[in-house]
């Protein structure tokens, strides 16, 4: 029966529009869920693995017409009808996101709904809708033969027709949905029709941290299948218990069966290694495959051939399969009879410009990224992804933990989460992880299933984890939620760094080190401190792999900035962009180790060193002696590494060669001699650089590609530039300053702010300020830090992201201001400091030479403040230099940005823009710090300008053209205001940039400087740069 309710076309079934707020209805006309395949006439075609060969598939991507309404009711009259006259309709572009397109607004929520919380109900006045037609030509060859039209994701429910007929509904956006139209098609032209709409009940269980994009997001496709034909086919390649050999396993389900079906298996190489034929089912012994792994993603190809009685081939259907064992044995996690360490990401499905529509070009990039940088795992979070990314897995090997669909995190993740326990919904848990598990299971790189996310604990979660034991002894099941009692794992969320599980499961981290803005801290204390030293620790997943950014034009009203600094036409909006109703959470989205058009950041490089699979320890350096150990789980080191050495003097190469002695079995490690010449009696500071690169080219990593090194000091140190004071100084004096003038050079002291106001040599001035500086930008962590604790007020960080330091550093107090001229030569000017609101004090003595150089002695006094509030976020000075010196050198760690607690850049010279430093971060934030600064060079174009040095130990610095103001108020970089003069710090200690998470926890203790000393000095020297 055919009604006709609000203006739209309605079945009987969808009166008051109760399908998509019922969650008893999850589908209608759906074939049962089956793995991904593609059906060929021959085994030709069919091990091309390209169903583009297959006569039997037609894609349906491309431009379909298109209409949005803001809710059911306004959506077309008998839009689906043959008759409906669509030529006024716009097009769209199938696959896509409609948001993406211009219908309605992309939303960023990390975990508030999107619609009142009343589960299972949505609002009927503020559901969109899609309406999509496209006319469809049959296949003369495919009459007689059953058609099937799959969708492989829409968002989030969608009914469906042909020719003006009813097919279908179904909700659940991540997995595919399979109709079989045979009797719905006419020889030709047919008729497809679509209503998407972009809320229904599964959204309740949709309700991960992402963009909330709508549409029919992945391929479409049609498939012809003869009468008899294989509906589903599972694929077991499990390991015996020592991993030697294995047993084929094959199941093939033959829709109204007739024949037999025959196995066929292919080496890598194409050869047949056997043929066997039975009515579907077969286990065939296989004697030391070569097994898959990420570091040999070896893969097979099976053949299955279905044949009718008469013995003619009716469908032949390829599926790529690895050899593999997946298991828990004592506590311990084992991969083909190793424990292996997951070094793994999270990765959402997003496209800068396409939203969650990722081409296989993207994915690809993603792969090549995520090889380059030691990457072993991803935890596909949190659904399960389109099926290409599988394949590409399979292929280039990623150890994969495929999740389902589920997340219910606004209701909370713990016990009492409606959802995870009303009988009401068990039926939609179990169905998502039914759907993903068909899907996926014959995959070598899925190696883990995962449950969901933060959707809570009770026993639809339970249901469903029984449910994949019962079905597949092959793979563990993970989970992280509520009670953590669900899974084979124990499973937690950025948990401390010396975490570890003692129920004995193992311990796994599927979320840490949380990547928003600079972050990344911290990860030794993970890795060497613990992950490496415990075998019952399987290892850990970043959140998360990239910025969730979407590319806009910059705006106009900015359109002078673009060109400057890292502004740019285009920049990556986040969440609260496009403005609208709904609530937000703003940049919370941007939390990628590579920004949204896949730059790495600095953390990625930190991720990359801690990632390393190859170790080096100093047993006797002197002597040329250390220890390397093999942390790959499959390759010896001499078949899959190069190394070299050297050894530099203040950052001058002066000897290097191969280590040649780099046959290590996996997971054990050797003594090797390093052939060092006799270095007695070199000068400089005296460093050793290992380095370990790809031996053999690779689809995606070349030959000479570096995947780890490490360094040690040998001897000496570096000692500052000693410059003559020859020349007589000229010391002026007045009320409000001091000039003190040399031969060639003149500086001057302002007695009101204390700082050097003017640094001219040769008629060039260098600097106009200079003060004491105890506080940096805001990092995202800081800001999350400094958020109030709901419990009691406080802010979550406690006293160390107490902004007394930055208000203490806008009201700074000058004290005393003493001129001494030591000698004729040398003239000290002594300047104190203190700050209302905090107690700290400082003195800043410039000692100014003949030879104009200027020395630079910084003593901070924290004595008055309990030790526990000695938080300043830097110690050290701040300087307003020329803009024009806009080139550095520096001898230090780079050349990535580098902070106290992530610090994983060699020591080495460098050079570069000043604004090739700044770390484009989505929202404007501290960046592109250097730590282990032995002295730096600000020049202008001429090679004239400043050098720094440090007279103690070693300094931190940073340089830009925007001030901490701006930076501090600007959402994104195109709004700041850009200085033409330069600022600079040189720094004793910064703030370390923390990451166990970005809403409360602080750096740890290596990263946090509590002055235990009640006084702390520095110096650093300043002189003159000319160029000759």
């Amino acid at each position: 029966m055919w009604l006709t309710l609000g203006g739209f076309v309605v079945t009987a079934e969808e009166e008051s529009e109760r399908d998509w707020s019922n969650v008893a209805l999850l589908q209608q006309g759906v074939e049962p869920p089956r793995a991904t395949f593609y059906t060929y006439p021959d085994q030709e075609r069919a091990r091309t693995y390209d169903r583009k060969n297959s006569p039997w598939f037609q894609l349906l991507n491309g431009d379909w017409k298109f209409q949005w309404v803001a809710k059911p009711a306004d959506r077309p009259e008998n839009f689906h009808t043959l008759k409906f006259d669509d030529s006024n309709w716009q097009t769209i572009e199938v696959p896509s996101n409609w948001e993406m397109k211009g219908h309605g607004k992309p939303l960023y929520s990390n975990r508030t709904y999107p619609f009142p919380k009343d589960a299972p109900h949505i609002p009927q006045d503020d559901n969109p809708v899609g309406s999509y037609r496209l006319n469809v030509e049959i296949p003369q060859s495919w009459e007689g033969r059953e058609v099937f039209l799959n969708f492989d994701g829409v968002k989030a429910a969608f009914y469906f027709w042909v020719n003006g007929e009813k097919v279908g509904y179904s909700q659940g956006s991540r997995t595919p949905a399979e109709f079989n139209i045979t009797k719905h098609i006419k020889p030709g032209k047919n008729l497809v029709a679509v209503a998407v709409y972009r809320w229904c009940d599964g959204s309740y269980l949709e309700d991960q941290d992402f963009w909330r994009l709508s549409g029919i997001y992945r391929d479409v496709y049609l498939t012809s299948r003869a009468t008899t034909h294989v509906r589903d086919l599972s694929i077991v390649t499990d390991l015996d218990s020592e991993c030697v050999n294995a047993e084929l396993k094959v199941d093939v389900e033959v829709a109204n069966p007739g024949g037999t079906v025959e196995l066929e298996l292919f080496d890598a190489a194409g050869k047949s290694l056997f043929r066997k034929s039975s009515q579907g089912k077969f286990c065939v012994p296989v004697v030391s495959p070569r097994k898959w792994s990420a570091e040999d993603p070896y893969l097979y190809l099976a053949t299955v051939t279905l044949k009718d009685t008469a013995g003619k081939v009716i469908e032949v259907i390829p599926q790529r399969i690895g050899f593999k064992k997946s298991e828990i044995k004592d506590g311990v996690y084992f991969f083909n009879g190793v424990p292996i360490k997951f070094k793994g990401v999270n990765r959402h499905e997003h496209s800068p410009a396409n939203g969650q529509v990722v081409s296989k070009e993207e994915m690809l990039r993603d792969i090549k990224l995520m090889k380059e940088y030691n990457i072993n795992a991803v935890r596909t979070s949190h659904y399960p992804n389109a099926p290409m990314w599988y394949d590409l897995c399979d292929q280039y090997g990623l150890y994969v933990i495929d999740e389902a669909n589920i997340e219910s995190h606004d209701y909370e993740n713990n016990a009492k989460n409606k959802l995870a326990n009303s009988p009401d919904w068990m039926e939609s848990h179990l169905n998502r992880v039914q759907r993903m598990y068909h899907r996926d299971k014959n995959h070598a790189s899925v190696v883990i299933w995962s449950l969901g996310n933060e959707a809570g604990s009770g026993p639809n979660l339970e249901k469903a984890a029984e449910w994949l034991h019962q079905n597949d002894s092959t793979r563990p099941v993970h989970y992280e939620g509520g009670d953590h009692s669900v899974g084979d794992f124990f499973s937690r969320m950025y948990a401390p760094q010396d975490w570890i599980a003692k129920d004995g499961r193992p311990s796994i981290l599927c979320e840490y080190t949380h990547a928003m803005g600079n972050s990344n801290g911290n990860l030794k204390e993970y890795w060497h401190d613990n992950i490496y030293k415990n075998k019952s620790h399987a290892g850990a997943f970043v959140w998360d792999w990239m910025d969730q950014g979407l590319i806009e034009k910059t705006p106009d009203q900015y359109k002078e900035n673009i060109g400057k600094g890292p502004v740019k036409e285009t920049f990556f909006a986040y969440g609260g962009w496009h403005e609208q109703k709904y609530h937000h959470d703003k940049n919370f989205c941007m939390n990628g180790l590579v920004g949204a058009d896949w730059t790495p950041r600095p953390g990625l490089s930190a991720i990359k060193y801690v990632y390393r699979n190859v170790h080096v320890q100093p047993t006797d350096l002197k002597n040329g002696r250390i220890s390397i150990r093999n942390w790959f789980n499959f390759s010896n080191l001499k078949d899959v590494v190069t190394g070299v050495w050297d050894v530099t003097s203040d950052g001058v190469v002066i000897a290097s060669g191969a280590i040649d002695e780099l046959d290590i079995a996996p997971h054990t490690k050797k003594d090797v001699q390093l052939n060092l010449p006799d270095l007695t009696g070199k000068e400089g500071e005296l460093m050793l650089t290992l380095r370990f690169m790809v031996k053999n080219d690779s689809t995606m990593l070349s030959s000479g590609h570096e995947i780890s090194w490490e360094q040690f000091p040998l001897s000496g140190s570096y000692r500052p530039t000693t410059v003559e004071s020859t020349s007589d100084l000229k010391v002026v004096e007045s009320d409000t300053r001091v000039d003190i003038s040399g031969q060639g050079f003149s500086v001057a002291l302002d007695k009101k702010s204390g700082g050097m106001v003017s640094y001219i040599v040769n008629g060039k001035n260098r600097v106009s300020g200079c003060h004491p500086d105890m506080w940096r930008p805001y990092t995202d962590n800081d800001h999350g830090a400094m958020r109030p604790n709901k419990r009691n007020g406080s802010q979550l960080g406690g006293p160390l992201m107490k902004n007394k330091w930055r208000r203490g550093m806008q009201q700074p107090q000058v004290n005393s201001f003493v001129v001494k001229n030591e000698t004729p030569q040398k003239t000290r000017v002594s300047v104190a400091y203190s700050y209302r609101g905090v107690s700290a004090k400082t003195k800043v003595d410039y000692e100014i030479s003949g030879g104009g150089t200027v020395d630079v002695t910084v003593r901070y006094d924290y004595s008055a403040i309990p030790k526990k509030q000695r938080t300043a976020h830097r110690t050290g000075m701040k300087w307003s230099l020329s803009g024009e010196m806009e080139h550095m050198k520096w001898y230090g760690r780079g050349p990535a940005e580098t902070y106290v607690d992530r610090n994983y850049e060699r020591i080495g010279l460098f050079s570069g823009r000043v604004d090739a430093q700044w770390v484009d971060y989505a929202r404007p934030q501290e960046n592109g710090y250097k730590t282990d600064v032995r002295w730096v060079s600000l020049l202008d174009g001429n090679g004239n300008g400043l050098r720094f040095e440090s007279l103690q130990g070693v300094v931190g610095i940073g340089a830009r053209y925007y001030s901490d103001a701006t930076m501090e108020s600007s959402k994104y970089a195109f709004e700041m205001d850009r200085s033409e003069d330069l600022f600079f710090n040189i720094d004793a200690h910064q703030l370390g940039v923390g990451g166990n998470n970005s809403w409360g926890a602080v750096p740890l203790k290596n990263g946090v400087y509590y002055a235990d000393r009640d006084f702390h000095t520095y110096a650093f020297r300043m002189i003159p740069v000319f160029s000759e």
